[in-house]
C-alpha cells in the first residue's frame, strides 16, 4: 500500500537515494491507538452546546470563534467528556511496540502531537506496556494552535529536539485533513495510514508523502525508505548499518 514520495527532500549523499529522518511525530487516537472516540456523539453535543448545527466542521475552530465564553467553556466540556467516555475503549494499535523500539534503538526522538486533552494523554501514557513516553507530548491543551496549525510540530522540532529540521522529520496520522496538513505546512515528511490512506481523491494540500495500512507497515517503511540519523559521540546510525563520520 505503500505509496513512493511525491519529492525528494535531505538524503545523506554518497548514493543512498534515502531520506534522511531525525524525529519522528505521532498523532495519538486513531493511530498510536485503534481509534476510539465516537466524534457523531462529540459533534452533537458540541453543537448542543454552541447552540447551533455545526455539521462537519471543525469543532475545535468553531469553539474558537464562538464569541460567548459560557457556551465556549460548554463545548470544550463536551468534548472532554466523549475523550473520556472513549479511555474505557482504549487500545494500543498494532505495532506501536515494535516502532518505539526500532526508533529507541536507533536514538531516534519521538513525540505525540494530538488534538486531544492532556487528560487523554495522559491515560495514555500511563497504560504503555514497558514503553518510555513519547517527548515532547503536546495536546490542545499547551496553548498552540491545533493540527492542521504547524505552530506545535515546528515547536517539536526547534524547542523540543534542539532545532532538528522539519525536512528531517515524520509526521504520521490518520488525518489527512489534520496531520498530513500541518507536516505539509511545516515542510515535514507526511505519512497517511488508516482508512484515508485508500482515498483517491484527496486535495494536494492534504495528500502525504506517502500511504500506508497501519504501524506495522510503518516499521518496513522506515526500514525500506529512510537513514535514521543521530549524533551520539561522533556516531551516525542509519537503519540496517552502521557508519563512522
Amino acid at each position: 500500500m505503500q505509496q513512493f514520495m511525491r519529492h525528494m527532500t535531505t538524503t545523506l549523499g554518497k548514493g543512498s537515494g534515502r531520506r534522511a529522518v531525525r524525529g519522528v511525530i505521532f498523532d495519538m487516537d486513531g493511530t498510536l491507538t485503534i481509534p476510539c472516540l465516537d466524534f457523531v456523539k462529540m459533534r452533537k453535543r458540541v453543537g448542543e452546546a454552541l447552540g447551533r448545527d455545526i455539521g462537519r466542521k471543525d469543532m475545535l475552530e468553531e469553539v474558537k470563534k464562538e464569541d460567548c465564553a459560557e457556551r465556549r467553556a460548554a463545548a470544550l466540556e463536551a468534548i472532554k467528556e466523549v475523550e473520556t467516555e472513549g479511555h474505557e475503549k482504549m487500545q494500543l494499535a498494532a505495532g506501536v511496540a515494535q516502532v518505539c523500539e526500532l526508533l529507541d534503538e536507533r536514538q531516534i526522538p519521538r513525540a505525540i502531537l494530538t488534538r486531544n486533552s492532556k487528560d487523554s494523554l495522559d491515560y495514555f501514557h500511563d497504560r504503555l506496556p514497558g514503553i518510555q513516553e513519547f517527548f515532547p507530548a503536546v495536546s490542545r491543551d499547551c496553548g498552540f494552535p491545533p493540527k492542521p496549525y504547524p505552530d506545535a510540530l515546528q515547536h517539536i522540532c526547534a524547542k523540543g529536539w534542539g532545532g532538528i529540521a522539519p525536512t528531517e522529520v515524520i509526521m504520521i496520522g490518520d488525518s489527512a485533513k489534520d496531520d498530513v496538513r500541518a507536516g505539509r505546512r511545516a515542510g515535514a515528511i507526511t505519512v497517511l495510514l488508516g482508512k484515508e490512506a485508500a482515498r483517491s481523491d484527496l486535495p494536494e494540500e492534504m495528500e502525504p508523502d506517502y500511504k500506508i495500512a497501519d504501524l506495522t507497515e510503518f516499521h518496513v517503511l522506515l526500514e525500506k525508505e529512510f537513514d535514521l540519523i543521530t549524533d551520539a559521540e561522533g556516531e551516525r546510525v542509519r537503519v540496517g548499518e552502521e557508519t563512522l563520520k
